[in-house]
């Protein structure tokens, strides 16, 4: 009986850890991770009702069991004993016989299906690769379509953490993130090139930093383009948060990147005496975070001190 539970714990976890990605194949994966997503959610669902009818069933003859040798004593518990375990033993035995073929066919279903889904699930610049003009499966993208989706493929900002620094204006202790935006260049970069919306999170509360972060913007490097953002002192602590909203445009593409799909979001730890590692783009799939950030940033921001 502990066997057979720990394995529908065992098929029960497994097929909760793998609702999600099921899920987002079905419904916004291509054919393949569609099909793949499908056989193999089948494989899960099924192995876990397998396990669900071997735990039912094993618990039911244990309690028959325990109900057949209660009423006796000494020798007669043994033998009672001895008579539910050959018979309440053999049924279980019999009905797993009878479910193992099924419990194979949904584990085939389940690697199959995995299988199918990891060929078919392609990262963004494999689908690029996949779909630009000279790829196996072209879509008909025009040029600007096609500059679009390599500069969203290709050149998507990251954020990293640089640790303690010391303030240009006041020589203060501040902590430095630095904003690298490639596809840009401080030549290349123009009024419209940047906009941002900057939230400070410690739940309950969010304050829009948004001009606060701006003041404190320099140029750390000119190619790639890369800002530095000063984070003061008070705004650091253990459970906050800087959500930044990045709408960014690289001279390839043609508007702002991922503008249809909440454009760039990058939730960025501010614990005290710890670095963030690398932090990359995430979309927004809330309406709030469809909106155009409204700060712009310009050219003569990034020479301000």
């Amino acid at each position: 009986f502990f066997r057979v539970s720990l394995s529908l714990v065992g098929a029960a976890g497994t097929t909760w850890n793998n609702v999600e990605k099921w899920k987002s194949g079905l419904i916004s994966g291509n054919s393949g991770e569609k099909s793949g997503a499908f056989t193999a959610m089948s494989g899960d669902i099924g192995g876990t009702g397998i396990s669900a009818v071997l735990t039912g069933h094993a618990g039911k003859e244990l309690i028959g069991f325990l109900k057949d040798i209660y009423p006796e004593t000494g020798d007669a518990r043994k033998k009672a004993a001895s008579i539910a375990w050959a018979t309440r033993g053999s049924r279980f035995l019999q009905l797993s016989m009878r479910l193992t073929p099924w419990g194979l066919i949904f584990t085939a279903l389940q690697l199959g299906g995995e299988a199918l889904y990891n060929y078919s699930n392609l990262d963004e610049e494999q689908r690029w690769l996949l779909h630009c003009l000279w790829g196996n499966e072209p879509l008909g993208w025009d040029w600007s379509t096609h500059s679009q989706k390599l500069a969203e493929t290709t050149l998507l900002p990251t954020v990293l953490d640089q640790g303690i620094s010391r303030c240009q204006l006041d020589g203060q202790a501040v902590r430095s993130l630095h904003l690298i935006l490639p596809g840009l260049t401080e030549s290349s970069f123009d009024d419209t090139s940047l906009r941002w919306l900057a939230e400070l999170i410690e739940a309950p509360h969010r304050q829009d930093v948004s001009k606060g972060l701006r003041q404190g913007l320099s140029v750390a490097s000119a190619s790639p383009l890369t800002l530095a953002l000063e984070i003061p002192e008070d705004w650091q602590g253990h459970n906050v948060l800087l959500l930044l909203r990045l709408a960014v445009k690289p001279a390839l593409a043609n508007t702002y990147l991922k503008a249809d799909q909440g454009y760039l979001n990058y939730r960025i730890p501010l614990s005290m005496g710890s670095l963030s590692k690398p932090i990359h783009a995430s979309s927004s799939v809330t309406d709030e975070g469809m909106t155009l950030p409204v700060l712009p940033i310009e050219r003569d921001h990034l020479f301000e001190f």
